[in-house]
């Protein structure tokens, strides 16, 4: 009888286990050719840690429950450094640790227990495809995995990668078959843009859904929906009805699948830009610019109530509209309280 008991007990705890791992939420490897689920579900925060001091970094920890309280559960997080690559690498290159470091997965860590995805950004400097190959290989090694031992959960949870157009697509595609195989739920985004001052925006150079064939990223950002949303939400010239604005874009989006589009980031400002308030006052409809104009370019700073408004209906469309909105610590530092309380 006692032995009869001790297996009905075993049975039980067995089944209760068993029912315990089965509520557990696990991330199901993604397919090669697709983004990540949770992509599709972000909303992100981007920001920049300026350098590697350690007490800058400090202070993206101590906020980290303010970022959360936003309702974001997905940061951008800038590039740390920028320098050649006979310098000191950036973090998001480096493939050594330093007592900075070791607080940058601490930051890593902390965004993790908040349910917050972290994703870092890559600026690529001059040097020979050697070179960038070597430097961004072993950054994608060092921080998707950093214990080395085949578990990414204590590492970043993808890369941004800038100026996409000055290497060959066949070297993004490698890229990403290391990134996948380190981890298979890792976001890669390109951010479309001229990588000299007098590289026009041209169609070509425009046309994301070429990058979005599964192959090589699973998001672009800074396209030109921003510009063409823009001229129909803000008093500019040459504005454009509503029915042009669906059309138009319907048309940046029609070599996108559903996929992809609902992976995609809808951006507006950043931080290298004025706001979304200041883009709004410039009455220049800005056609060649995928982002809000430039800090010294433009602009008139007439802050007035109906720029609020306009800048407040804008966003609200922008939330709406598929795939993940990003939110710059830009605006919510460079706009008055009224747009942050928005937020």
């Amino acid at each position: 009888m006692k032995q009869t008991d001790s297996n009905i007990f075993s049975v039980i705890v067995l089944s209760s286990l068993l029912l315990l791992t089965s509520c557990i939420p696990r991330e199901e490897a993604t397919p090669f050719d697709k983004p990540p689920a949770w992509a599709k579900e972000a909303i992100w925060y981007q920001i920049s840690v300026h350098s590697l001091d350690t007490g800058e970094q400090q202070n993206v920890i101590d906020k980290l429950d303010f970022i959360q309280s936003l309702g974001v559960n997905a940061i951008h997080i800038n590039t740390i450094s920028k320098s050649s690559y006979s310098e000191e690498p950036p973090i998001s290159a480096r493939s050594s640790i330093t007592s900075a470091d070791a607080l940058f997965l601490e930051l890593v860590q902390g965004a993790k227990q908040r349910n917050i995805k972290v994703m870092l950004d890559y600026s690529l400097q001059e040097g020979s495809l050697d070179q960038i190959r070597q430097h961004i290989f072993a950054g994608a090694r060092r921080w998707l995995a950093p214990n080395s031992n085949g578990d990414p959960s204590d590492g970043v949870d993808g890369y941004s990668v800038d100026f996409t157009s000055a290497l060959p697509m066949d070297f993004w595609r490698e890229y990403r078959t290391l990134v996948r195989g380190l981890n298979p739920n890792a976001y890669l985004v390109g951010k479309m843009q001229a990588h000299s001052q007098s590289q026009q925006w041209s169609d070509e150079l425009m046309d994301s859904s070429l990058l979005l064939q599964g192959d090589v990223f699973d998001a672009v950002v800074y396209d030109r929906s921003f510009s063409v949303a823009r001229r129909f939400f803000a008093n500019v010239e040459n504005g454009i009805s509503a029915s042009d604005l669906v059309n138009q874009l319907d048309a940046l989006t029609s070599g996108y699948s559903s996929d992809f589009l609902y992976a995609s980031i809808n951006s507006s400002a950043g931080l290298n830009t004025r706001g979304i308030v200041r883009a709004f006052s410039d009455s220049d409809n800005a056609i060649n610019h995928p982002q809000p104009t430039l800090e010294g370019e433009h602009g008139n700073g007439n802050h007035d109530k109906e720029t609020h408004a306009r800048a407040k209906a804008f966003l609200a469309f922008q939330f709406t509209q598929p795939g993940a909105p990003i939110i710059s610590v830009g605006d919510v530092v460079k706009s008055d309280k009224s747009l942050v309380t928005f937020y």
